[in-house]
């Protein structure tokens, strides 16, 4: 395989997932971990990356948001840099524009699953947990819906087990960087 400079990634998965484990194990790893997923209607403005994440969901154009997802990772001296996506969905075409740019991988388990540890996370000391349920279906019903379509496949990476057990934080971690590898011998045909 020639030189090819690692590409930023973009971690998707529904909240429950295991993708801040993940995160906090590959910080740990010297990864530059951005957590783009968290409460409130804006989790990518707090981060300073809206324009270019906006380029990139609303013009399809993945270049600025990995040209400054690397110049984080060169500015803190990290091995890789990992943005952890909001719950939704990209579109195929987001994922097809993105081939050489970006690596997308999204972390996938059993929809109950996902939620009952969202649930058990966010309502630990709740009497009620409808509310966090129903906040879980709003946020999370369309990327469960696109992570079962065909298109996802090369993208998934199964976190947790049909039995509720999951994987753990460094299984996870080498097989993103063990899909990266496969992603780059792939650019290379």
């Amino acid at each position: 395989m020639g030189q090819v400079s690692l590409l930023p990634i973009l971690l998707g998965g529904p909240s429950g997932v295991g993708k801040s484990t993940l995160g906090r194990f590959l910080k740990e790893q010297s990864c530059l971990y951005l957590e783009g997923d968290i409460h409130g209607p804006d989790a990518i403005g707090p981060l300073g990356l809206r324009a270019v994440w906006d380029a990139y969901c609303d013009h399809l154009d993945p270049i600025p948001l990995a040209a400054e997802l690397e110049h984080r990772r060169v500015a803190s001296n990290a091995r890789r840099v990992i943005l952890e996506l909001p719950s939704t969905p990209l579109t195929p075409e987001h994922l097809r524009r993105s081939h050489g740019v970006l690596q997308i991988s999204f972390l996938n388990g059993p929809r109950d699953e996902c939620m009952r540890s969202f649930v058990q996370r966010e309502a630990a000391h709740a009497v009620d947990t409808k509310p966090y349920e129903r906040h879980w279906e709003a946020n999370n019903s369309s990327l469960i819906a696109a992570l079962e379509t065909s298109v996802y496949n090369p993208h998934k990476i199964e976190a947790i087990l049909k039995n509720g057990g999951r994987i753990p934080p460094q299984e996870l971690a080498r097989r993103l960087l063990e899909m990266c590898e496969s992603y780059y011998a792939h650019l290379d045909t």
